[in-house]
């Protein structure tokens, strides 16, 4: 007979098995320690950052200047020799489909990737996790010559009736800091707002 588990033990479990993945031995390829992983809760109080939660915070990607410009010059230098020797081969078609339809899209891209609010954690490619649906949020450091941090947020999906993961590379988003910070605050907030509404609903 399979025994059935209540939703405060299938949660238990799955944040016991998220903790056990954190302690893995793991190495990259340069066998650098594996990466490290901090509650956001934990990287918040270790590096306090003042957070305006009036507003929804919007994440959205710089745009790299440099690299826009060089791909500018090169489509330039491109178009020139094609008009100076009045030929087009196919080399010069795929390197301007590449810069054209791949290059300066992605550069030129600054759409939000993340927005973080009272009612909880919008990323890119997933719908709007809840503060009350999301069980762990964690900020990873992968060590290497320049560590890289990426948020990772656990959550339950109750259309699937699953606990799932959503992970993020912050890049140039946010700090670590900053982001751990505001998701803190936002979640404080988003709680305190949940209880004021539920308490609304009570009989005088």
């Amino acid at each position: 007979m399979t025994e059935v588990l209540t939703f405060q033990e299938r949660k238990r479990h799955y944040l016991e098995s998220v903790k056990e993945s954190h302690n893995s031995p793991e190495k990259n390829w340069w066998q650098y320690p594996g990466p490290s992983f901090y509650s956001t809760d934990e990287y918040a109080n270790q590096f306090p950052e003042p957070i305006d939660i009036s507003e929804t915070m919007i994440l959205k990607p710089q745009k790299q200047q440099l690299l826009i410009g060089i791909s500018v010059v090169i489509v330039s230098a491109v178009l020139l020799f094609i008009i100076g020797e009045q030929h087009f081969g196919f080399g010069q078609l795929v390197l301007l489909a590449v810069i054209l339809l791949i290059v300066l899209p992605f550069l030129l891209d600054n759409r939000p990737k993340m927005m973080i609010s009272r009612d909880g954690i919008w990323l890119h490619k997933e719908k709007l996790l809840l503060w009350k649906d999301l069980v762990a949020t964690y900020i990873k450091e992968t060590n290497g010559e320049k560590p890289a941090y990426s948020f990772i947020a656990h959550y339950y999906n109750e259309g699937d009736d699953e606990f799932k993961k959503a992970e993020m590379e912050l890049s140039d988003l946010a700090s670590p800091a900053v982001l751990a910070s505001a998701i803190e605050r936002f979640r404080e907030s988003g709680n305190q707002h949940q209880t004021i509404v539920i308490d609304k609903t009570k009989p005088l």
